[in-house]
């Protein structure tokens, strides 16, 4: 029994200690031909979906400008109006003016309240006592009009005030409402803007992924052959232990990191000189030589360095001096120093990346903008802006 509860103990010791005896291999990259294909047809959708989406919003930007110069057109009828009823009022009080003052003419005569004779001597100078009674009559009744016409008149002054007034608050509203419109026509303008942009990326995805596509099919990959296979058997990946600067002098004018309110992927090296030899990092295999807009002319490099994919990038280039496909080791002059894309001045961009371009991710991805690697970490440059004269390795 002790025998059997020793052996058990054994095996269960064992199967404990599998996961720590053996290191799986990690899954290997599946993008094929096919894959790229499928990319492709997944951008051009994407691309057709973008720009669906640019008619759409740029069609209810013009909806909104519409309704706002309608909105305007209505406020300025609406001052119009105002200016018309102030007139109207203006000319009103000046009418009840008038027929105050006939008014008080009128009243004149009665003098009832004083107890004085001119309104009896009206009266009672009739020739007949038709004519007193007449006298008597039109008095009245000529003192009865005005009074009703000048509470006519105050009515309608009161009437154009409150809608002089109505009219004024209608104004705001409108006023209000062309902000409100003002706001949306911005927001969609900042979102055609950023179609715009993601229309450019997306174009430029495609036209790398057809590049690389046809590169492959042109080199004799299979249909449904891995990308990392078809390379192994076409180009043995030369293997390096370690970076080395990729200019012979310089010095580092901008890190990695935050910058101009966005996110600067690499580090800036300026040697003062345009044209001077780009050397590559490490040995690899050249991946693509692109025009990629912003970055200008660029080289991305695939690497294998002490076993791990890495990726280096080289923008703002002036010239080319590789293709894709092309083996190079660390004295290889890949491009030369220039001043292309968005640039101020002759200077190398130059990205450090975990993983291949093209098999891990690509470089439409935001992993390539938004996930490198310093390149402090593995090329021994000098601090801050240090000057440096040739082109040691960090190990």
């Amino acid at each position: 029994m002790k025998r059997i509860k020793k052996l058990f103990c054994l095996v269960l010791t064992f199967i404990l200690l599998i996961p720590t005896l053996f290191v799986f291999p990690e899954e290997t990259d599946a993008k094929t031909i096919a894959t790229i294909r499928q990319e492709i047809d997944k951008l051009e959708k994407n691309l057709e979906s973008n720009k669906n989406q640019q008619k759409l919003t740029e069609q209810q930007i013009q909806t909104i400008t519409n309704n706002i110069s309608l909105i305007e057109n209505e406020i300025e009828d609406s001052k119009k109006e105002v200016e018309k009823l102030k007139n109207q009022s203006i000319q009103l009080e000046e009418d009840i003016r008038v027929k105050q003052t006939e008014i008080e003419k009128i009243l004149s005569f009665y003098q009832l309240s004083s107890g004085e004779s001119s309104y009896l001597e009206y009266t009672f100078g009739a020739a007949t006592f038709t004519d007193f009674i007449y006298r008597v009559a039109v008095t009245g009744q000529l003192t009865k009009y005005n009074k009703k016409l000048v509470k006519q008149f105050n009515e309608m002054i009161a009437a154009n005030n409150a809608k002089t007034e109505e009219i004024k608050v209608k104004q705001k509203q409108l006023d209000e409402k062309i902000i409100q419109l003002g706001n949306e026509a911005s927001k969609l303008r900042a979102q055609g803007l950023n179609l715009a942009k993601d229309e450019g990326t997306l174009e430029e995805g495609i036209k790398a992924s057809r590049e690389e596509l046809n590169n492959l099919i042109k080199l004799g990959c299979y249909e449904t052959e891995e990308v990392t296979t078809c390379y192994r058997r076409l180009n043995s990946l030369p293997a390096d232990t370690k970076f080395w600067r990729p200019l012979r002098s310089g010095r580092i004018t901008s890190e990695v990191g935050g910058r101009w309110g966005g996110y600067h992927n690499g580090i800036d090296i300026a040697d003062g000189q345009y044209g001077s030899p780009v050397y590559a990092a490490a040995a690899g295999i050249v991946v693509s030589t692109y025009n990629f807009g912003g970055t200008g002319l660029t080289v991305h490099i695939k690497h294998s360095v002490n076993g791990q994919r890495y990726t280096t990038a080289y923008q703002h280039l002036s010239a080319y001096a590789v293709q894709v496909n092309q083996v190079v080791d660390k004295d290889t002059v890949i491009g030369y120093v220039g001043n292309t894309g968005v640039s101020y001045g002759a200077h190398l961009h130059f990205t450090l990346l975990k993983g291949w371009n093209g098999t891990d991710w690509t470089y439409w991805d935001n992993y390539y903008w938004y996930n490198p690697t310093n390149p402090r970490d593995y090329i021994n440059f000098p601090a801050g802006s240090g000057w440096f004269n040739d082109r040691i390795t960090r190990y």
